[in-house]
């Protein structure tokens, strides 16, 4: 045997496993989409119709349609009822029964959406609805706002980036949430879940920032339901998993979240059927983190 015979047999007995973990998962499928302000929006197919444009938002614990795009589909309502959202008072809700969600060789059955008037909603007016909690329920779903794109990878064969940084993901009511560390000052340090939610714009949103070193008055909400008159807080800095944040300003919000601000900063796969989020930086992971308006 020569020692290139050697060197291939010892390739084959070790490398099983090297070259395997060097081939990059495929994915079902990926949706091209686009990007306005810090949210992404993906073109998608109902019932055969379409596409239509959709904000991804990991916040909406039911995918969302807009009464005109259930009027256009024909789609008759069979319940009523109401939920919250950012803003202050009920949000309106109508249950139109299951529909199917295409993009290419994806599709899945969604059996609950929701018909909510979002004209209020500070997005696009061409905004058809909401890609909510099922889609991250059923795949692995990988958000890159520089592209920017959805993949969707199957659960079952999905192996995320060696250059990726792991931290624990749980999805609990079709919610996903994650712990971070925020420094509010030199003296307070405190430890609080935030749900995930791509669908705002914000950094940190979180009553604890009412105690940071500079807090303003602001106009809160901006999104379903009422805005209001609230406040923003500068905190010290705000950590999740290895990344730090310094300076961060965000809302005082009674239902801790993060949003785009920090998600826009990472290629993020969210893993809700492992209870993982794997977080890989772009060239955006320092920029420093904006003031509100005045």
């Amino acid at each position: 045997m020569g020692p290139c015979s050697g060197i291939a047999l010892l390739a084959l007995s070790l490398g099983g496993s090297i070259f395997s973990a060097e081939v990059p998962t495929r994915p079902i499928a990926t949706v091209e989409g686009k990007r306005e302000g810090k949210l992404i929006f993906v073109p998608l197919q109902v019932n055969g119709k379409g596409p239509f444009w959709f904000c991804v938002d990991t916040g909406a614990s039911h995918t969302v349609l807009d009464p005109g795009l259930a009027r256009e589909l024909h789609l008759k309502i069979i319940e009523s009822s109401a939920t919250t959202g950012t803003g202050q008072g009920d949000v309106p809700v109508d249950h139109v029964g299951a529909i199917t969600i295409a993009s290419g060789s994806l599709e899945l059955k969604v059996p609950d959406p929701w018909v909510i008037d979002l004209s209020q909603v500070p997005i696009p007016k061409w905004t058809r609805g909401l890609l909510g909690a099922e889609f991250f329920e059923a795949y692995v779903v990988e958000l890159n706002p520089e592209r920017p794109s959805l993949q969707f990878y199957d659960p079952a064969t999905y192996r995320k980036s060696p250059n990726a940084t792991s931290i624990p993901l749980t999805l609990e009511n079709h919610r996903l949430f994650i712990m971070a560390r925020i420094e509010v000052t030199d003296q307070k340090v405190v430890e609080h879940r935030l749900r995930v939610d791509t669908g705002s714009e914000d950094s940190v949103a979180d009553d604890i920032v009412k105690e940071g070193r500079e807090v303003r008055e602001t106009v809160l909400g901006n999104g379903l339901g009422k805005d209001f008159k609230g406040y923003s807080g500068l905190v010290k800095a705000v950590q999740i998993g290895p990344f730090r944040f310094a300076e961060v300003w965000g809302p005082g919000a009674p239902r801790p979240a993060v949003g785009m601000e920090i998600f826009r900063r990472f290629t993020t796969v969210f893993d809700g059927p492992h209870g993982a989020m794997h977080l890989e930086p772009n060239v955006h992971l320092a920029d420093a983190v904006p003031a509100p308006s005045q």
